[in-house]
């Protein structure tokens, strides 16, 4: 689970409307846009597809923990130290293949 993805980074969600260009056709328009835990809580008797009546209250504190901007930057920050290490192992596996590459610094 993604707390950024889930909690804060709003979504488009598509309303099928029928296109007048084009009889018997539908198309999607994109003007509702909320997070997908918001959406989640749109669904009626949600609790009833939960595991437990509480989940819902529990996840909405989770949700306030920190704020949009909080949860933007610790997923930027934990891109970048996941891409650290892509690039190192990456490094590691071109001079054990050739070890005259030089690594940049």
């Amino acid at each position: 689970m993604n707390p950024y993805l889930n909690f804060h980074r709003p979504s488009g969600f598509a309303t099928m409307v029928e296109d007048l260009k084009k009889p018997g056709r539908m198309k999607p328009v994109y003007n509702t846009y909320l997070t997908p835990f918001e959406k989640l809580k749109t669904i009626g008797n949600v609790e009833t597809y939960m595991k437990t009546p509480h989940t819902i209250i529990l996840l909405e504190q989770f949700s306030k923990q920190m704020s949009d901007n909080e949860a933007a930057t610790n997923m930027q920050k934990a891109k970048i130290e996941l891409f650290k290490t892509i690039r190192m192992e990456d490094d590691k596996i071109r001079v054990a293949l050739d070890p005259r590459v030089m690594k940049k610094a």
